[in-house]
């Protein structure tokens, strides 16, 4: 086959392996053995019915025509509009990005060993709640069966409660040996010993993380995982969703991890829909940057300081188009950086104490949920959270409490501030412009700046 044609070719076999029935479906000859008998479709008083031989009542789902559910009469089966039980869906695939960032901080402060795992089919392995029928293949039936269907008997890839079937069967299997499901994030799974060791897994689809401190019981979770999948042992985590890690005495480093363009990011990505030359170009300019610094990542040291950090900033009417105000944080956890954010704020803020204030109320709830996650997992931390902003404004009215009308139309996130600094779980700290790292998330800077911002986030050349 020409070279030119292999491309096409591995997408066309993809599509037809993740399309076609499962092995527990398998091919007979040349057709599929068909459990529902249906033989032809009638309409009776505008209703659309599926006309079937004497068999055993069956109750189904049919994800042909779009969602629509199989209601047995005798032997005429109506079809109605899908409960939305079919259209629900868990995709542990919105795992935030940043776990994998946190579990490197852990392993690096605390010299947990890390594992990665890889789970073969994982949508085979999960269990159906409800009868779901298939159409058969294109070329897979002669036209006088053309109205017969085939009946699933394990979830393909393309269904909509795949997802969330496969991850109930997991679930079910790591609960067994005494697995908590985490709060802050449903794709993570805990258990501590009688001792204080923990063991933590990581779900994201078919791949799986497993850090902590207890040895036995990592060994002990291996062989359950071994006898329910087909399991993979990778080792070591090396390489993850695109993420390479890498380690040396010194700490870890982390590559496909890029703070330093998030802004630039942020602003190219909302001309998605009316891209120009001018974007174009502006891509080119990013992509030439990254071909320049290929090596640079995240890199990982271990720490004395237990505390949570958080920076705050925001471009008040930076945006030309709308002025609208551009919103950056970055948050530490025992001195390393693992998560970081640049968006546009929803609304046109008035002046900058206001930009500034919404800022500070992202960068809080992202502190927060870091908190509650390291608490999940039995994880101190030294109190107070550290809020950095540089905007004496907004830190005057997080403090005071008068109300009056320059902050009514903010007066929701000022109550939150407000709650979380009187309880002592956040303090507020004024720090310089020149010092504030949440500043290269928010604006372009001059290249010394720039590269002065970079060093300060822990991004080295590896």
């Amino acid at each position: 086959m020409p070279s030119q044609f292999w491309g096409d070719s591995i997408l066309t076999a993809t599509h037809l392996i993740n399309r076609m029935p499962s092995r527990g479906e398998s091919v007979s000859e040349t057709r599929p053995p068909l459990t529902f008998d249906c033989l032809d479709v009638a309409v009776f008083e505008s209703t659309l019915c599926l006309i079937s031989t004497p068999s055993p009542n069956t109750e189904g789902h049919l994800n042909s025509k779009g969602d629509t559910e199989l209601q047995t009469i005798g032997n005429t089966h109506l079809l109605k509009e899908a409960k939305s039980k079919f259209n629900e869906t868990l995709i542990s695939e919105a795992l935030k990005e940043s776990e994998p960032v946190i579990v490197s901080t852990l392993e690096t402060n605390l010299d947990w060993p890390l594992h990665q795992f890889d789970i073969k089919n994982v949508f085979l392995n999960g269990e159906l709640e409800e009868e779901v029928f298939m159409m058969l293949p294109p070329r897979f039936y002669k036209e006088e069966e053309e109205t017969r269907v085939c009946k699933l008997k394990k979830s393909l890839y393309g269904l909509k409660q795949s997802p969330r079937a496969w991850f109930d069967r997991f679930a079910k299997v790591i609960k067994n040996p005494g697995y908590q499901q985490g709060q802050s994030d449903h794709t993570m799974l805990f258990k501590q010993s009688n001792d204080g060791r923990m063991t933590i897994l990581i779900v994201y689809v078919d791949n799986i993380i497993l850090i902590g401190d207890d040895t036995g019981e990592v060994e002990r979770l291996k062989k359950v995982l071994a006898t329910e999948f087909e399991v993979k042992d990778l080792g070591q985590m090396r390489y993850f969703q695109g993420m390479e890690v890498a380690r040396s005495r010194k700490g870890i480093s982390i590559s496909q991890r890029k703070p330093d363009i998030a802004f630039a990011i942020s602003v190219v990505s909302q001309y998605m829909h009316s891209p120009k030359e001018s974007h174009l170009e502006v891509m080119y300019k990013i992509l030439k940057y990254l071909k320049g610094s290929p090596g640079r990542g995240l890199f990982f040291k271990k720490s004395d300081s237990k505390k949570v950090e958080i920076y705050t900033d925001a471009d008040w009417a930076g945006s030309a188009d709308d002025r609208r105000s551009t919103t950056g944080y970055c948050t530490y956890v025992w001195g390393n950086l693992v998560t970081w954010r640049s968006k546009k704020q929803s609304v046109v803020a008035r002046n900058s104490a206001e930009t500034e204030f919404k800022a500070v109320a992202q960068g809080m709830c992202e502190g927060l949920w870091l908190q509650k996650l390291l608490e999940e997992l039995n994880i101190t931390i030294e109190p107070p959270i550290k809020l950095y902003c540089y905007n004496k404004a907004a830190i005057s009215i997080s403090h005071n409490p008068i109300q009056h009308d320059k902050t009514k139309h903010i007066e929701v996130d000022r109550h939150f501030i407000k709650e979380k600094i009187e309880k002592g779980i956040i303090c507020m700290t004024y720090i310089p412009t020149r010092e504030q790292l949440a500043d290269i998330f928010t604006k372009g800077l001059q290249k010394s700046s720039f590269e002065d911002f970079i060093c300060k986030l822990d991004m080295i050349n590896i």
